[in-house]
């Protein structure tokens, strides 16, 4: 794995560009649906505790 080094801030680029605001209401829509329909399982708790079982996994 290569080591990411954060750049200082305020950066250099304007990141405020038509793409990335597109990406962001895009993903805003998909956090809501993902919200809307977690609320109807039961219990949630279950799906959380496989997350974080597959992340271990993974890494």
């Amino acid at each position: 794995m290569t080591n990411y080094i954060i750049p200082p801030l305020p950066l250099a680029t304007d990141l405020e560009t038509k793409k990335v605001l597109k990406k962001g209401i895009a993903a805003n829509k998909a956090l809501a649906e993902l919200n809307g329909v977690s609320e109807t399982i039961p219990n949630e708790q279950i799906i959380l505790n496989t997350l974080s079982l597959q992340e271990a996994i993974h890494r």
